[in-house]
């Protein structure tokens, strides 16, 4: 692997960004979720997917999608997210985005995000 891409699924918007393996952003990319309409926003992450590919020319990475709700034991899929984002529960990323990817709740992504490169970087 080469590059990483990571998602952010929100209810308002789509936030993708695509590194490089030392961690430097290469590009960002942010679009609209349209939370009412499963199949809007589930083509809208993988148009972002393939629009970050196709910034750093790349097949060689890994996608991390962060999104609210608790993921699978193997990080297949969000397994409980009521009452939002219909079509979320059980959706297999990897088999939609035919590529290695990884299912992260948001707000445990955002805390290893924060102690590996923000704020949180180097305290105890």
């Amino acid at each position: 692997m080469k590059f990483a891409i990571g998602i952010d699924l929100g209810g308002t918007r789509i936030k993708g960004t695509a590194i490089d393996m030392a961690g430097n952003i290469l590009h960002r990319l942010y679009t609209p979720t349209y939370d009412g309409d499963g199949a809007v926003w589930k083509h809208a992450v993988a148009d972002t997917v393939n629009d970050l590919l196709g910034k750093i020319n790349s097949n060689d990475s890994v996608i991390g999608i962060s999104a609210p709700g608790l993921p699978s034991d193997d990080h297949t899929a969000i397994v409980y997210m009521p009452g939002r984002m219909q079509g979320l529960e059980n959706f297999l990323w990897q088999e939609y985005l035919q590529r290695p990817t990884y299912v992260l709740n948001d707000a445990v992504a955002a805390l290893i995000a924060e102690t590996t490169s923000g704020a949180a970087k180097n305290k105890k």
